[in-house]
């Protein structure tokens, strides 16, 4: 699975809901409770899916409101960055420290 685009990797009918729920245009971010509903998936279902394509699944670092996790697509998170937003991001994570 090397693209980000979904489309050409989720196939399974249920797991498309959860990938265009997280597409829609009304929302920046979506809890799992929010994409348990628009799929009909159970919550735990969701998070599976979340988990079986987490390199086309962004994870916020910050909690919503409610304290839950908000995901969006990978490929709409890389849009919106600036490039120094996106260097900043690749060299917090390409390389570990050694302490």
């Amino acid at each position: 699975m090397h693209t980000l685009e979904w489309r050409s990797v989720v196939m399974d009918p249920r797991e498309i809901k959860i990938f265009e729920a997280l597409e829609d245009t009304r929302w920046r971010w979506r809890t799992v409770g929010a994409l348990a509903r628009e799929s009909g998936m159970s919550p735990e279902d969701v998070r599976r899916v979340l988990n079986r394509y987490h390199l086309l699944v962004r994870r916020s670092l910050y909690p919503g409101p409610g304290g839950e996790d908000l995901y969006t697509v990978q490929s709409r998170y890389l849009e919106e960055k600036s490039p120094i937003q996106k260097g900043w991001d690749f060299l917090s994570t390409s390389s570990g420290s050694t302490t």
